[in-house]
């Protein structure tokens, strides 16, 4: 029997640096909403940002559209939000924007379903909607 080595030649990866990225948003369910079984009243929101920020709202969002929504550039994203046209045929009700000055104070922003909201807005199972997608841009 002949002996046989594998040799495997790897290129030589050149050093990357590394940029320093910083979520300036705090997001989180409050624990009355936490604590609820259904959403009908709506729901509870602990936001805070390190600079003014705009809170959208939508209910019953097609998920295949958020993803092809969300894909797009985020300048015409911005400007598509901002001119009330994000999502404009993909849910079934959109909240006016609330825009916030408090700067690294926790806010509540409460989040109220349409009254015609139910179940099956969301559409048969497998789901073919988010039930609520919240949208938070800074303002500057």
């Amino acid at each position: 029997m002949i002996g046989s080595s594998v040799r495997i030649n790897r290129p030589q990866l050149s050093a990357q640096s590394m940029l320093k990225i910083r979520n300036p948003f705090v997001f989180k369910l409050s624990e009355e909403s936490l604590n609820c079984d259904n959403y009908i009243n709506g729901v509870k929101l602990c936001l805070s940002c390190d600079n003014s920020f705009w809170v959208m709202s939508f209910w019953a969002v097609t998920i295949d559209e958020l993803h092809f929504c969300l894909a797009i550039d985020w300048q015409s994203m911005r400007q598509q939000l901002i001119d009330g046209l994000f999502l404009e045929n993909c849910s079934i009700f959109r909240s006016e924007p609330e825009l916030y000055h408090e700067r690294n104070e926790e806010v509540i922003h409460s989040v109220k379903p349409p009254l015609d909201f139910n179940g099956e807005s969301l559409g048969d199972n497998p789901r073919t909607r988010y039930p609520l997608v919240v949208i938070i841009v800074s303002f500057n």
